[in-house]
């Protein structure tokens, strides 16, 4: 406060404090007559005595006792200000006014602040004159309207109070931490620090420490919250102080935090209780102020009491990338390779990012990563991509894979057409190089290529089945009958003898009934017999014994 203003409020005090005085002699014929008259009945002084004292005459006393009863008409003031001015001590002054004046202590404390006379001078004839406690001296100094430092000065001085016990007294007598910071500040030569340690040692809340260090001790932001965890003040408070105190925003405040070496659990809780942030803010913020992914996700969980995936869904919506969150999966959460992999699948990253992920967190190999996609319930065709474009892996090797990791036939195949576009003949040749059998590509042709069984054939012949596996994968995969295969079969250009000998090795028929099937299927009769003769012996052999 400034020293004229405060000064004003002495004065205001200190004529409050007189106007209490005003009745014992108010109707008086003269209160120079009653000041000379009480001073000499009862403390045997004399204008002459008291003129001897300061070195004056009798009749400068009488002047200044004149003087102060025109301007207060209070008696008590006039003695007091004769002795003041004769360089009476403040106890021997305060004596006259208890014992000769019979003034109440605030009467007393009133007229010295009337005339001028200091803190710490008051101080003095309060303890001397009234045995005032420190509180009870604290109080009245503060009644009067001195400022904390001029309080805790006689504190120190007069009542011979430490440090913290003067604080402590400032407090009491409801002095802000500001004003008590200053008193430690200017009365009992404080550092930040000091102060602050005793400030919350006399039960100051962080924020009202902060409000201190900033506004006593010019302390900016992060000094202060220095100050406030060195002296252990936790986290949250720190936290409170940088918002309310300093106007710091949650992610301002969480810069200086990680700056003084708090941790992103310390910081996370910080922003929980003291910001009132949400979880997704919160990771949000340390993100920004750069904890790592892990401590964000340590934040998360023990902060927050975040699952792995509620942790995992909110690291991806403050856009870490699926790597990232798989790491802190594993190093925060302690979540295997396929558990993480399923979280990730459960909020929605994608195949290639789940690959990615298993790569590069959990180093993975190719056939690793698939097994572990196959088990959370990807779909060949989803774990066919992450083989490609995560592993770089080209269609027959991951077919390969697919294959090795039990995924059907029809699977792998489905997976070859949509991963890598792949034609129904150039998967069908991928399923055979790999060691599909010819019932199983057909099945897949008809399955996942959606290809009839004339398609089908055709694809098989092209890719070099032989002419028997081409009608044993149309009478199994396509339910067909001999007629049915054989149509098929000399509809995509096979010639009598290869249909004969397939229709006879995979459905058995006799001559006649093989006979009638290629007939009926459009065979000239002639052309079919002599293809039967030609082949009667290996076909049937007791005919060639007639």
């Amino acid at each position: 406060m400034h020293r004229i203003a405060r000064r004003v409020i002495i004065v205001v005090a200190a004529t409050a404090a007189l106007m209490a005085v005003q009745p014992a002699f108010a109707g008086t014929a003269s209160c120079g007559g009653d000041a000379r008259s009480t001073l000499a009945s009862r403390s045997g002084l004399s204008p002459s005595d008291i003129a001897k004292h300061g070195g004056t005459n009798a009749g400068d006393v009488n002047k200044l006792i004149a003087a102060v009863c025109d301007d207060t008409h209070s008696a008590p003031t006039a003695a007091a200000a004769a002795m003041q001015a004769a360089n009476y001590t403040p106890t021997e002054i305060g004596d006259v006014l208890v014992g000769g004046f019979e003034q109440t202590v605030l009467e007393s404390a009133g007229i010295f602040a009337y005339l001028g006379f200091d803190a710490s001078e008051i101080a003095s004839m309060l303890l001397g004159s009234y045995a005032q406690t420190p509180l009870e001296g604290a109080q009245i100094l503060k009644s009067l309207g001195f400022g904390a430092v001029e309080v805790g000065v006689a504190l120190k001085d007069v009542f011979g109070q430490t440090a913290f016990q003067a604080a402590g007294i400032l407090k009491q007598v409801v002095y802000t931490a500001v004003e008590v910071g200053e008193a430690l500040r200017d009365a009992f030569l404080q550092g930040a620090q000091g102060a602050a340690q005793i400030l919350k040692d006399v039960a100051f809340g962080a924020v009202d420490v902060g409000l201190a260090l900033k506004n006593a001790f010019l302390q900016n932001a992060q000094q202060a919250a220095q100050i406030l965890k060195t002296i252990a003040f936790g986290v949250v408070d720190v936290g409170l102080a940088l918002k309310n105190a300093f106007l710091q925003g949650a992610q301002d405040a969480a810069q200086i935090l990680k700056a003084i070496a708090y941790t992103a659990l310390d910081v996370g809780m910080a922003l929980r209780d003291a910001f009132l942030q949400t979880a997704e803010q919160a990771a949000q913020v340390l993100k920004t102020v750069a904890f790592t992914v892990v401590q964000v996700a340590g934040a998360l969980k023990d902060a927050f009491l975040q699952s792995a995936q509620q942790a995992a869904q909110i690291l991806k919506t403050v856009a870490y990338g699926v790597v990232d969150v798989a790491n802190a999966l594993k190093d925060a959460f302690l979540q295997t390779a396929q558990d993480a992999a399923a979280i990730l699948k459960a909020i929605l990253f994608s195949p290639l990012d789940v690959g990615t992920a298993l790569r590069d967190a959990f180093f993975r190999s190719a056939e690793q990563a698939a097994a572990i996609m196959k088990a959370v319930l990807f779909a060949a065709a989803d774990v066919a991509v992450a083989l490609k474009d995560a592993f770089l892996k080209g269609a027959q090797a991951a077919a390969q894979i697919l294959k090795d990791i039990a995924f059907g036939v029809v699977q792998v195949a489905d997976a070859l057409k949509t991963a890598f576009l792949q034609s129904a003949q150039a998967a069908a040749q991928i399923l055979k190089d790999i060691a599909y059998g010819v019932v199983e590509v057909a099945n897949a042709l008809k399955n996942a290529f959606f290809q009839a069984a004339q398609d089908a054939a055709a694809v098989l012949k092209a890719i070099g089945y032989a002419v028997n596996e081409v009608a044993q994968a149309l009478e199994t995969a396509f339910s067909m009958l001999a007629n049915e295969v054989g149509s098929v079969l000399k509809a995509i250009g096979y010639a009598l003898e290869d249909v004969a000998k397939a229709l006879g090795a995979v459905f058995g028929l006799v001559e006649d009934g093989l006979k009638s099937v290629l007939v009926g299927i459009g065979f000239d009769p002639g052309d079919v017999d002599d293809i039967l003769d030609t082949i009667a012996c290996l076909v049937f052999p007791p005919s060639c014994f007639f």
